[in-house]
């Protein structure tokens, strides 16, 4: 191979991990660790954080339990695996 062709690797990008499944809880529970371990004086920030982060999926799925979508999303072509639009 030619020097010319050779190129640095641009390192890790965490754009590219996804953020659903396994991939994501494992990057999700990385970040705790790091913050949980390196850096113990911002413990109570991850905890509250957690918190928060409960809280807030907690009120959105009760928000979007009693206010379903009245978007028309036949523009948008939103469709399911069944074909049905969500």
């Amino acid at each position: 191979m030619d020097e010319g062709d050779q190129r640095p690797h641009r390192g890790p990008n965490a754009a590219r991990i996804p953020a659903a499944g396994i991939p994501g809880l494992v990057f999700a529970l990385g970040i705790i660790w790091m913050f949980w371990f390196g850096a113990p004086t911002y413990r109570p920030i991850v905890v509250g954080a957690g918190i928060a982060g409960i809280a807030a999926a907690g009120v959105l799925i009760a928000w979007r339990a009693r206010h379903p979508r009245r978007v028309d999303t036949r523009i948008l072509d939103l469709r399911g695996r069944d074909g049905k639009r969500s």
